[in-house]
């Protein structure tokens, strides 16, 4: 009985320790003329869980946001990557926990 209490106990220790809600780190960057800001930030509940990233572009002080779910086991600048084809146009790139990547073209017309 005493060690079916313990297990009870541990097993509900690790539960609570699991949902944390984390939020990444804010990464940011901005075009060449800085009239294009891109922004990512990730949330989720349980280490195991994907991301939710939330790419937010803000121009001319309108901002747009889109989400992506992301598996890898941070969002920094190790994985997150900007890359701007023109100062109107960003790849953003993330490179998953099992090596694969995803890119996501941002871009902005007549500007």
């Amino acid at each position: 009985m005493k060690l079916k209490i313990v297990f009870i106990t541990l097993i509900g220790l690790l539960f609570l320790t699991g949902c944390k809600n984390e939020t990444s780190e804010i990464l940011t960057s901005s075009s060449a003329d800085g009239q294009i800001t891109v922004t990512v930030q990730g949330s989720r509940m349980v280490a195991l869980d994907p991301w939710k990233a939330d790419i937010t572009m803000t121009v001319k002080e309108k901002t747009q946001t889109a989400s992506i779910e992301v598996q890898a086991d941070e969002l920094s600048e190790k994985n997150v990557k900007f890359t701007w084809k023109s100062k109107n146009e960003c790849i953003v790139t993330f490179t998953l926990r099992d090596g694969q990547t995803i890119n996501v073209p941002i871009s902005v017309q007549g500007l």
